[in-house]
């Protein structure tokens, strides 16, 4: 499954009781809603809603938030977000709310994440004549924040491969091998970490160490 994630910056601050400089959240308790506010500049702020697909247990069916409406007509967008919102029946993502109401629809933005379903087993083609690197090769969640950080770690080992194998060939399936393995860790992990965090699950994973641990010398 995937989420929606609907964002936009507003001409307006938080207000007195919230610390300036600091920015809020807010986790539905059942999961599937995440809300954020913080700082974007001199009296603007700015706002992020994540929504999850809803999966039926029995039947396996999904079904998104605004599935038979366009993302095209913003006010229909904005309408049913705050929908969605007073649904959640808390005081505690009033912040979100007031954000939302104070937004301009046509200054919404709208977008849809999901990961990668497969990763491989070959990133190139078998003509060699195209490779895949970063997202293109391994779309995955930016729980951890790792997305461009394994575009340069793609493009460092694609380079090390050509520079140590006798042909394209091998270096492209030596390339692909190594970068598989990784990145489908790498995508796992943070689909785990995704969906925990939007249950506000506090006891997420720190795989510092395993990312840092990285050497493209080493592991070509």
């Amino acid at each position: 499954t995937g989420r929606i994630n609907l964002k936009a910056v507003v001409p307006k601050s938080l207000g007195d009781s919230f610390e300036e400089g600091h920015t809020y959240s807010y986790f539905a308790p059942g999961g599937g809603v995440a809300c954020f506010a913080g700082p974007a500049g001199d009296g603007h702020t700015y706002w992020a809603i994540s929504i999850a697909d809803e999966k039926d247990e029995e039947t396996g069916q999904v079904t998104q938030f605004m599935a038979n409406k366009s993302n095209s007509d913003l006010n229909k967008v904005k309408l049913a977000l705050l929908d969605k919102i007073s649904s959640l029946g808390t005081d505690t993502v009033k912040f979100a709310s007031d954000m939302i109401e104070a937004t301009d629809p046509k200054t919404i933005y709208a977008t849809r994440s999901k990961e990668a379903q497969n990763i491989g087993p070959s990133l190139a083609t078998n003509d060699g004549k195209v490779v895949l690197v970063g997202d293109a090769a391994h779309a995955m969640s930016g729980a951890y924040g790792q997305n461009p950080n394994f575009a340069l770690e793609g493009a460092a080992e694609l380079a090390t491969c050509i520079r140590n194998n006798g042909s394209i060939e091998s270096a492209l399936q030596k390339y692909s091998s190594m970068r598989v393995d990784r990145c489908v860790e790498m995508q796992k992990r943070s689909a785990e970490r995704a969906a925990k965090a939007m249950k506000g699950e506090k006891d997420l994973e720190d795989v510092s160490a395993w990312i840092h641990r990285w050497d493209v010398e080493k592991n070509v």
